[in-house]
């Protein structure tokens, strides 16, 4: 896996190499600079890989829903990403804040954008039968950021942690009738 760096492409892709498996590759051209993968088939908890770093992303919380970031193989969470019907707000402990926002109902796109609101990063989800994948689209400015691999990687699983959640709520609610 090659290391994120200057000069990137200004899209990325995220793509699902086999079908029901929550396992993700992030691919600039046809090489794999990052991946994201689920420890089980239920559960929130994925390990996501980049630019030689390695975190684990969880869910919790439930009336006021959050991911902690953990370094992998830590058991104290870096930093929390505070969720809420689409947007959020990621407070790192070095003082930098991203928010996260939600575009659109029926083929969202889903952003980080840097404290002054300019945008960084773009999520474009699509869906093949049984799979997921995105773009990513990296501003310039993105680009330049140490932070990039970790956007990347929270920015997918936030992406995939609500459709998973949606389809969850969805079956529940057809199987109550």
């Amino acid at each position: 896996m090659r290391r994120i760096g200057l000069g990137e492409a200004s899209e990325l892709k995220w793509v699902q190499p086999k079908k029901l498996q929550r396992v993700f590759h992030l691919l600039s051209g046809e090489e794999v600079v990052g991946t994201l993968e689920w420890k089980s088939s239920f559960g929130s908890l994925a390990t996501g890989r980049a630019a030689g770093e390695e975190w684990t992303f969880k869910r919790g919380g439930f009336l006021s829903p959050y991911v902690s970031l953990r370094y992998f193989g830590t058991e104290t969470d870096y930093a929390r990403f505070s969720v809420s019907w689409g947007n959020g707000v990621l407070k790192l402990p070095t003082g930098r804040t991203f928010l996260w926002t939600k575009k659109g109902v029926w083929s969202p796109e889903y952003s980080f954008l840097d404290a002054d609101g300019s945008s960084l990063l773009t999520f474009r989800r699509f869906s093949g039968l049984f799979k997921m994948e995105a773009t990513a689209s990296v501003s310039e400015k993105a680009r330049e950021l140490r932070e990039l691999p970790l956007l990347l990687l929270l920015g997918w699983y936030t992406v995939l942690l609500m459709a998973y959640e949606s389809a969850a709520a969805g079956a529940a609610a057809s199987s109550a009738y």
